[in-house]
């Protein structure tokens, strides 16, 4: 004898009520996991939790709203890290990081044309209130001046220009930039860097993590890696004009791709624009065979017909090659607007491309230009063809 086998009753079909989970209860446990699992890492990456929680010299001068700790080990005395600490900054040493992005943000003038590779001694003496500048406008002041210990540096900012704040400003950023060493042995030491911030209004404290905080791990480490870098060759004695961090041109492209980018872009959109706008611009274009769309953060220079964008490193770099041939529509943002027009290469070698990079050299007098590397100028619509502006 067979048995009829019943089917199995839905949710529906036993009047149980199927809850599906929400998009806002979703979004609401991805920030609940980040604040618990990774935040706490991207404040405290390479550092213990006894050294994150330590008191650092400078910490009174600041009370933290917002507070980063950082460190690595060196392998080479405290003495031999220091003379990289002290020639730090704007027209200086520079910040052992990504240059190219200091560059975009302004803080990018190099003595040695690059983050420097040797002992700079022109710049080996710094006293309390020396100022050690972060752009063109200024910056951080010496604030503790402890040879082979302590270096911090202190500046209140304006978050809206990035420039020194004066009074009256609305947004400001009152923050340290401390770097410790402490001894490990006679030939070791930890390298700490510790950033305190107070701030007002307090909805700067909104934008602290979701916007700088990824950055600032990124920059910050680099920089660590950079200093780590330096003082263990020199300490060696293999420490190379030439040489380099393997793999940095690597890491710095999937920095620039999936967290540089994206900010920037965010950035360029907002009411913050004013921070990148005199710079930098949102392009807005289709890939020549995928037809999938792209927005890139590019520099640009202003001309009377428009604008001129230069790719650098064009041989670790390929989007340029979409507009090779025929004009092709893009969209222009800048200053926060949208602007439709044309995008072309124009020919190496030819009068206009001499031109243009010309005017690209006026704009940013202290970059080194490759005269053969690709330019684009962006232009008014030409033809029938336009790229519709998306939301923003």
């Amino acid at each position: 004898m067979t048995t009829r086998r019943e089917p199995p009753r839905t949710a529906a079909a036993s009047g149980v009520r199927v809850v599906r989970p929400s998009l806002g209860w979703i979004a609401a446990g991805a920030g609940v996991a980040y604040a618990v699992l990774v935040r706490p890492r991207l404040l405290s990456w390479g550092a213990t939790r006894a050294e994150s929680a330590g008191v650092l010299p400078g910490d009174e001068l600041v009370r933290a709203r917002w507070q980063t700790t950082r460190a690595v080990t060196i392998a080479a005395p405290a003495a031999d890290v220091w003379p990289w600490l002290v020639q730090m900054g704007f027209g200086r040493a520079g910040w052992y990081s990504y240059d190219w992005v200091e560059r975009v943000i302004g803080a990018g003038d190099f003595a040695e044309g690059g983050s420097a590779r040797s002992v700079l001694p022109q710049f080996q003496q710094l006293a309390i209130g020396d100022s050690v500048p972060l752009s063109a406008e200024g910056g951080l002041t010496a604030a503790v001046v402890d040879p082979s210990r302590a270096l911090v540096l202190r500046m209140a900012m304006n978050v809206l220009s990035s420039a020194p704040a004066r009074d009256g400003d609305r947004v400001v950023l009152n923050w340290t930039w401390a770097f410790v060493l402490i001894p490990v042995g006679a030939s070791s030491c930890r390298l700490l860097a510790r950033v305190r911030a107070d701030y007002h209004p307090r909805a700067i404290g909104l934008l602290l993590p979701t916007l700088l905080e990824p950055v600032h791990l990124l920059m910050e480490r680099a920089m660590l890696r950079g200093i780590r870098w330096r003082a263990e060759g020199r300490a060696r004695g293999t420490l190379s004009e030439q040489g380099g961090l393997r793999g940095d041109r690597s890491a710095a492209g999937r920095f620039r791709a999936h967290l540089l980018n994206p900010v920037l872009r965010v950035l360029l959109r907002s009411p913050a624009h004013q921070l990148l706008s005199g710079s930098v611009l949102l392009l807005e274009y289709s890939g020549r065979r995928s037809g999938r769309r792209y927005g890139l953060p590019v520099m640009y220079a202003a001309t009377g017909d428009g604008f001129v964008v230069m790719a650098g490193q064009p041989a670790g770099k390929t989007w340029w090659r979409n507009f090779s041939g025929e004009p092709r529509p893009v969209v222009a943002t800048v200053c926060r607007k949208q602007e439709p027009g044309s995008a072309r290469l124009l020919d190496a070698g030819s009068d206009e491309h001499r031109q243009a990079v010309q005017v690209y050299q006026r704009r940013f007098p202290k970059l080194v230009l490759d005269p053969t590397a690709p330019v684009l100028l962006l232009t008014g619509p030409v033809g029938g063809d336009t790229l519709t502006p998306t939301d923003s």
